[in-house]
């Protein structure tokens, strides 16, 4: 489970089994929205004030790279076949 943190430009990562904080992990500016792809194992973050959405491993919580998109871009949507 993630959480968007805008204030540090961050992602936390929480276990659900226990409801608690694993470990932050580094994003663009302002994130904003979060995606997660189960199929891919990959969690993707719009960050709205960096124009950008990171792409985050799910598997050891990596951010892998940042992927540039239009200005304020504050939503985002997986979609549920993993196409």
């Amino acid at each position: 489970m993630t959480d968007c943190c805008r204030d540090d430009n961050t992602v936390s990562v929480i276990d659900g089994k226990n409801n608690t904080k694993i470990e932050d992990i580094p994003v663009g500016e302002g994130p904003s929205a979060i995606a997660v792809d189960i199929f891919r194992n990959k969690t993707y973050v719009a960050n709205k004030d960096g124009n950008n959405i990171s792409v985050i491993d799910a598997k050891n919580n990596t951010r892998l790279r940042d992927i540039p998109v239009a200005e304020y871009y504050d939503n985002i949507k997986g979609s549920e076949s993993g196409a």
